[in-house]
């Protein structure tokens, strides 16, 4: 049996001069891990195998519940209000739970391939998809029905991310540019010749003004939203696996390979 260990940085700002990074360090026994994620109340922790997904109550390593239906879960988001969780699954569905009791609401079938990831958008009230399919989508909760479908990808999709002022969605992926698209309609805008390899994960930062990306060409770049032009660029030795922006704005956290975490202070 494998264990998962998680180091969640929790972040805050004390004053507008001081930023304070507590690190939180959790050890959670866990057979065959395949994706986690935490509430935004963080209240709970949620992780994936291939059979389940089981939610636990965040500090300990006590169970909350366990959803047995989720199964091949590749990604996981909560609602702001942590009331809702969402699945992507390899079974090409995307699955809707309640929090914490975890009872199935809907499932949302449309996608022709494995889901990938991923994102609430409009006050929860939608959901933004991409899968092996090369398809992105956007859901309506409610109906359990797709909004609209684009398929203009041409080659796999692998990253995604919603603004925070859910205007823009972008993607990118095996074709080595980032797709923004208007969230409405789901119609590119604009592509940004972004990478000389694939494109493993994108962020957006809170004032949705700056999209960071990374790639396997080693480079984690900034690009300016509104004009599309490329801002910083900062070369690395090793892998790219994911990206955030702290709540401010100021720093950005890339996970990288050798289970290390970098922080660039972009003030």
């Amino acid at each position: 049996m494998k264990r998962l260990i998680f180091l969640l940085a929790l972040l805050s700002i004390v004053g507008p001069e001081v930023f304070s990074q507590d690190l939180l360090k959790l050890t959670v026994k866990i057979k065959s891990p395949t994706a986690f994620s935490y509430s935004y109340d963080n209240k709970y922790l949620a992780v994936s195998t291939n059979s389940e997904v089981q939610l636990l109550n965040a500090g300990s390593d006590t169970k909350a519940t366990t959803l047995s239906g989720a199964r091949d879960v590749s990604n996981i988001i909560f609602s702001a209000d942590n009331n809702l969780m969402a699945t992507a699954s390899g079974d090409k569905t995307i699955k809707i739970w309640t929090i914490p009791g975890g009872k199935l609401t809907s499932t949302l079938n449309g996608h022709t391939d494995g889901v990938l990831a991923l994102r609430f958008i409009n006050n929860d009230k939608f959901i933004v998809s991409i899968g092996e399919d090369k398809a992105v989508k956007r859901w309506d909760i409610d109906s359990a029905k797709i909004v609209y479908s684009r398929t203009d990808h041409l080659k796999a999709i692998r990253a995604l991310d919603v603004s925070y002022d859910d205007k823009w969605i972008a993607t990118g992926g095996a074709d080595r540019e980032i797709f923004l698209r208007d969230a409405l309609t789901g119609v590119v805008v604009k592509k940004l010749l972004a990478h000389e390899n694939w494109i493993r994960t994108l962020a957006f930062s809170p004032d949705s003004k700056t999209l960071a990306s990374g790639g396997d060409d080693k480079k984690i770049i900034l690009w300016d939203v509104e004009t599309g032009k490329q801002v910083r660029e900062f070369p690395q030795r090793g892998w790219i696996y994911d990206l955030k922006f702290s709540n401010d704005g100021k720093y950005l956290f890339a996970a990288l390979e050798k289970n290390s975490v970098a922080m660039y202070d972009l003030t």
